[in-house]
């Protein structure tokens, strides 16, 4: 699942703490746009208004590739 939150900023230092609790195969945290779509399958990645970083398989990436 996907959470999209409702508040934006514009500017400043924000920072998040997040606990992945019994991690499955993946999992990600990241910034979306104010226009990012907010149904159907997000692509994680700049080109989708998503900057995210999170693990793949027990490796760490920052999600920056269409491919994903």
């Amino acid at each position: 699942p996907c959470v999209l939150g409702r508040q934006g900023f514009a500017e400043g230092r924000h920072c998040w703490q997040v606990e992945v609790a019994e991690a499955g195969e993946w999992w990600a945290v990241g910034v979306a746009q104010e226009s990012v779509r907010r149904k159907g399958i997000l692509s994680f990645t700049p080109q989708e208004g998503i900057w995210a970083v999170g693990q793949w398989f027990g490796q760490y990436h920052a999600f920056t590739d269409p491919d994903w």
